[in-house]
């Protein structure tokens, strides 16, 4: 490795981990004219606006992914900004390519018309290495250029940054400031109303909603913390150890929070995302039966007689709508309607996230957040780890997998990228796939013989 490369390296690693606006800039100018070309040569058409907007989401999803770098690959910083590079370009190709856009539509029409998995080409993370090779052949392939002998090679020739820095303008450094803020990763246990890239679309008329429901979030977690949890565990710890009580709370299903403590990833499946067709569908009214539910681990009833086809709830058909139209999100169904609630004077609102549609530009920016989110997971996969909470699944009766309300954004992101590989945690067993499992067992003896069966499972498919 040459000194030059050396120093960017060591210029880019300390872009990517000092979490400054200075790295940030620095970054986004060295992108700049690289990415520019690259982007004007596979796309004659593009604008300068769209061209900004690929090196943008270049720039973020390396900074908001910055701990990849460090602790899930071996490349160089130059080669990882590279690949990140390498796979935008490739989302971008797929959505000006009539027959790539054409077919992608037609899969997901077809899965849900026959009850079906879609049937997309599975979508790796770009840091893999034989992913990598191959996004950069068929990104060679588009440019007509012949691939060279490695990897790295191939990353240097497409996307050389050893090159005078660009300087940006005053409007794209503000967006590009403006867009590390917001796309901070979201861990488990934060307030729905503290995502920071909705921060941008609230309203002074929210400001009490906003507050009233921080509070009340607040108040429950203390609650459950202080007073909940210490009397889950109490009386998880007499089932446990066959206590006086332990007939009981099985027979009212377990605490839900107290198995997942105790048996932790146990409980966590990964699965093919495509094949998660069917979700549990409780009626409108039956608002209080899911309250009841919520912290039960064991659920009895037909509630899983009542599914629905995953594909065709509103938060899929939302983001299927928003990635179909990802290079104008005017077009989308998604804009017009919030468009149409605006016009008649009833705008989106929405205390829960603390955002208010009330603006053209506030319904971009919200629809804009969705689209960064699923480039996002084009390029990395589905980070487990992201997110309010895990994903979700229950065990039917019959021993497979359906979708609960939990992650069904991040659910629906996964099915329409393609992406192969998540991991979920069965938060629900129904009663009868209990008592065929666990037959005579009881506490630590049934949580064993429960948990050893739950790789096995499949979504369940009709």
């Amino acid at each position: 490795m040459s000194t030059q490369h050396a120093e960017l390296d060591g210029q880019l690693h300390r872009c990517l981990n000092a979490a400054t606006d200075e790295g940030a800039i620095i970054l986004c100018a060295l992108l700049m004219k690289p990415l520019s070309a690259i982007a004007a040569y596979c796309f004659p058409a593009i604008t300068s606006a769209q061209t900004q907007q690929i090196v943008l989401d270049v720039s973020w999803l390396a900074l908001k992914n910055a701990q990849r770098l460090n602790s899930q690959t071996d490349w160089r910083p130059r080669h990882w900004l590279a690949l990140i590079a390498v796979r935008r370009l490739q989302t971008e190709w797929e959505a000006r390519d009539p027959d790539a856009l054409a077919h992608w539509q037609a899969c997901l029409r077809e899965a849900i018309e026959h009850q079906r998995p879609i049937n997309l080409d599975a979508r790796r993370p770009v840091h893999e290495p034989e992913t990598a090779h191959l996004d950069c052949l068929a990104l060679c392939q588009r440019l007509g250029i012949a691939p060279a002998a490695t990897t790295a090679d191939c990353l240097e020739h497409l996307l050389p940054l050893d090159h005078p820095v660009s300087v940006l303008d005053d409007t794209l450094t503000s967006r590009l400031l403006s867009g590390v803020a917001a796309y901070r990763p979201v861990r488990h246990g934060d307030a729905p109303m503290d995502d920071p890239a909705f921060t941008q679309l609230s309203a002074p008329s929210l400001r009490w909603a906003v507050r009233r429901a921080r509070w009340q979030y607040a108040w429950r977690e203390r609650l459950k913390s202080t007073l909940g949890t210490p009397l889950e565990t109490g009386l998880f710890a007499q089932w446990l150890n066959a206590g006086p009580l332990a007939g009981r709370l099985e027979a009212d299903g377990l605490p839900r929070r107290s198995v997942e403590n105790h048996l932790g990833s146990s409980l966590d499946i990964t699965l093919d995302p495509r094949a998660l067709t069917r979700s549990v569908a409780f009626a409108k009214e039956a608002r209080a039966q899911r309250r009841r539910l919520a912290n039960r681990f064991i659920w009895d009833g037909d509630w899983d007689r009542r599914t629905k086809d995953l594909r065709t709830i509103p938060q899929f058909t939302r983001i299927a709508d928003i990635w179909a139209h990802r290079l104008d999100l005017r077009a989308s169904s998604t804009f017009m309607n919030y468009h149409h609630q605006l016009d008649e004077g009833r705008p989106f609102r929405s205390s829960h996230k603390g955002i208010a549609l009330d603006s053209i530009d506030k319904i971009l920016a919200f629809l804009d957040v969705y689209r960064f989110y699923l480039e996002d997971m084009a390029c990395f996969g589905l980070d487990a780890e992201q997110g309010k909470d895990t994903i979700g699944v229950a065990v039917n009766r019959d021993g497979a997998l359906v979708k609960i309300n939990k992650g069904l954004h991040r659910t629906a992101m996964a099915q329409v990228l393609g992406i192969d590989q998540v991991r979920v945690r069965v938060r629900a067993v129904h009663r009868q796939w209990w008592s065929h499992v666990v037959q005579t067992e009881h506490g630590h003896d049934a949580l064993q013989r429960m948990s050893a069966e739950l790789p096995a499972l499949e979504p369940w498919l009709t």
